[in-house]
């Protein structure tokens, strides 16, 4: 049985401002654009409705800051990450994360190091 993780499956878009979060712990409207404009090229507005969609949902939450708002991750990459996972197992796999992991062992290249290190992650699973 898996964890559930209260964090909602996030956008692209949504991924990218939160990735800049975690990775800063924290920014300014105009930095997230900044930081975010290559890959997502969006209008301030865009990114000033992600981020207030953002903090109304939980996921961040913001700060005055020296005339400028600064927003802040409110939950972990990890949550995130288990949200996205659980989604993903439950919908193409009937909620088999073993099926997931069957899947990708088969159809990924895995070097001898991350064999060995599923290995002891299945090993101390076990006990």
């Amino acid at each position: 049985m898996r964890k559930e993780s209260s964090a909602p499956p996030l956008g692209d878009l949504q991924l990218a401002i939160m990735g800049f979060l975690w990775r800063t712990e924290g920014a300014t409207l105009g930095e997230v654009r900044a930081a975010i404009e290559k890959e997502h090229p969006v209008a301030l507005t865009t990114v000033a409705t992600v981020l207030s969609r953002l903090k109304t949902s939980g996921l961040i939450s913001d700060l005055k800051g020296p005339g400028a708002r600064i927003y802040v991750p409110a939950v972990s990459q990890g949550e995130v990450r288990n949200a996205h996972i659980g989604k993903l197992i439950d919908r193409l796999f009937g909620g088999r994360a073993a099926d997931l992991i069957t899947h990708l062992v088969r159809e990924s290249e895995i070097d001898s190091a991350e064999i060995d290190r599923l290995r002891k992650a299945l090993k101390k699973r076990r006990r």
